[in-house]
């Protein structure tokens, strides 16, 4: 996990359709982690890990600032 030093992107989006959460690949999430009460923000199309939720997840305007999290084959 990485050291508490603020939000991080992790892949997924509703930019297509307002609620329909899917990877940037088009794939539906198959896992889900949201803080109780999220996704909350119409405006907010990307997926964050928020740190004052523990890093649980939170929906978030895509043109934020945020630590990434990048998948690897290896």
């Amino acid at each position: 996990m990485a050291q508490r030093t603020g939000n991080i992107w992790i892949d997924g989006n509703d930019a297509a359709r307002e609620g329909t959460w899917l990877y940037w690949t088009g794939e539906p999430l198959g896992f889900s982690d949201w803080y109780p009460g999220q996704p909350n923000h119409r405006d907010a199309d990307c997926l964050e890990m928020y740190r004052s939720f523990d890093y649980r997840w939170d929906d978030y305007a895509c043109s934020g600032r945020r630590f990434f999290i990048c998948e690897s084959r290896y």
